[in-house]
């Protein structure tokens, strides 16, 4: 599954009818967060496999590849990288007992979050020319 179909859920169209503070709305969204937490629970074990290869592989461009290759596949499937899933998993969480947010807003909150991070606090063995 992972990076074969996007996850996309109710339709922005039905979300647009149904406010955030409606019952309605808030239940659609509850369930939106739920199935894709599930989706992404489901396919764990395949990113754990392919993140152990990953990790095994001893040339360095093969390694920058498959690496590209699952965030690629995983940015297509949930609209995140697969190295923010975990951001992504938060807010979900939070937003199955709210229901405050369309996937399409929890992504872009969790890919923002990721980026702040990220901007914030570099990771030090970091070289801009990939050495």
């Amino acid at each position: 599954m992972l990076g074969k179909e996007r996850f996309t859920g109710i339709s922005n169209d039905f979300l647009s009818q149904y406010a955030a503070h409606s019952k309605v709305g808030k239940l659609a969204r509850q369930q939106d967060a739920n199935e894709m937490l599930a989706a992404m629970q489901q396919i764990e074990k395949e990113v754990q496999e392919r993140e152990r290869i990953n990790a095994e592989c001893r040339d360095r461009i093969d390694n920058m590849m498959a690496e590209h290759q699952l965030n690629m596949d995983y940015l297509f499937t949930f609209g995140i990288r697969c190295e923010h899933r975990d951001e992504l998993m938060t807010i979900l969480q939070e937003n199955s007992q709210h229901g405050g947010m369309t996937l399409l807003e929890a992504t872009a909150l969790a890919n923002a979050r990721a980026r702040h991070e990220e901007i914030a606090m570099p990771d030090p063995g970091y070289n801009v020319n990939g050495l």
